[in-house]
């Protein structure tokens, strides 16, 4: 900052302040889906990757982001950005869920079909990934189900879908 008048500096500042806000509300919908889309979360993904991916998916739309943000008003700025970033998780989240129904009905379909075998979920072992009671046939299925997702352009789709919205 050596070199700097204090003006500068606070324009400096402020300009990343508004770069990271940007930053942020732009990936918060995509950040959204990744909490809850199976294929995001049945592999052992880590945090740091999950960010990484919701930030580059959020890159494309941060310049418009950022002139949003610059027509705020300066009184209410903070209350407005907390409440699009909430709004934004939130859209997120139903679009993930969506997205999620099928990969999860087709897991459930083969608990069912081991449960109707005599393989209750208190015998099946645990799902590694998820840490929780699954059965042989529904984590089959269900790895099955994210496969055939990536593979047919799930995730091409799932962006496409992201950028519409």
């Amino acid at each position: 900052m050596a070199g700097l008048s204090p003006a500068e500096a606070q324009v400096l500042v402020q300009g990343s302040i508004e770069f990271v806000a940007a930053t942020g509300l732009s990936a918060a919908r995509a950040l959204g889906i990744m909490l809850v889309l199976p294929v995001f979360t049945r592999p052992r993904i880590s945090g740091l990757i999950r960010g990484s991916l919701t930030i580059a998916i959020g890159l494309p739309c941060l310049a418009q982001i950022k002139l949003g943000l610059q027509a705020l008003d300066p009184n209410t700025r903070l209350v407005s950005v907390t409440m699009l970033g909430v709004k934004e998780v939130f859209v997120g989240l139903m679009l993930g869920i969506l997205l999620s129904i099928p990969l999860w009905s087709i897991q459930a379909v083969g608990d069912i079909i081991d449960t109707q075998r005599g393989i209750s979920s208190q015998v099946a072992g645990e799902d590694p990934a998820t840490h929780s009671q699954a059965t042989g046939t529904g984590l089959f299925l269900g790895v099955t189900a994210v496969t055939i997702f990536v593979l047919v352009g799930g995730l091409q789709t799932m962006v496409s879908g992201l950028y519409g919205s």
